[in-house]
């Protein structure tokens, strides 16, 4: 709300100019009932004396009023017009702080955001990884266990072919002691465990 108090010197002479004719009016009223008054005798109404009490009283409205329009309205237009600027001051401060606020907002919505994103993709990214180290331990394993079953079988064939060569050499001594002893003529140890060997064989065969 703009009000201000701005008196020209052409409105206080028409204000004067109004003033003086309302008194003028009021005085020949007066003046009129004096002359009424006189002849009935009432001191009150001696026309004699309204024209200084008029003037004076005109006077000092006339110093009042431009007491008021010189220095108390425009004080108070002054105090006025400085309120309206602070308010004016205040809601365009309240405005900015607004519109940082919401940018503020908009800013940390889009940063969570981001960041949401990034921590699926980190996820996403850990659990590729993960699946492809426990693929990669799981074909290591499979890889070095058949080098270690093969190896064990080999081990083992080996050792049962060791076995199974002392058992031939150990039932061809014996058979060329039995035969030594019932027949008493030696026999070749190498060609009993030939032939037993050669038996063994045709067992497995079988």
């Amino acid at each position: 709300m703009n009000i201000q108090f701005k008196i020209s010197a052409k409105e206080l002479l028409s204000s004067t100019a109004a003033a003086l004719f309302v008194s003028c009016v009021f005085a020949g009223d007066v003046l009129a009932a004096g002359d009424a008054a006189e002849v009935e005798g009432l001191p009150q109404l001696d026309f004699t004396t309204y024209t200084p009490q008029l003037f004076w009283m005109f006077a000092f409205f006339a110093v009042l009023y431009m007491f008021f329009a010189m220095k108390t309205l425009p004080e108070i237009s002054g105090v006025i017009e400085n309120r309206k600027n602070h308010i004016q001051s205040d809601l365009e401060t309240a405005e900015k702080l607004a519109a940082e606020a919401d940018q503020v907002q908009e800013a940390y919505q889009a940063s969570l955001v981001k960041a949401q994103d990034k921590a699926a993709k980190a996820i996403q990214d850990v659990e590729s990884d993960m699946k492809k180290a426990a693929e990669d331990a799981a074909e290591e394993f499979r890889v070095r266990s058949e080098k270690e079953i093969k190896a064990a079988e080999a081990e083992v064939l080996k050792a049962q072919d060791a076995v199974m060569d002392e058992v031939n050499t150990i039932a061809a001594e014996a058979a060329s002691e039995a035969v030594s002893k019932i027949i008493g003529a030696k026999t070749d140890i190498k060609k009993a465990k030939t032939i037993i060997e050669g038996l063994a064989d045709k067992a497995k065969a079988a």
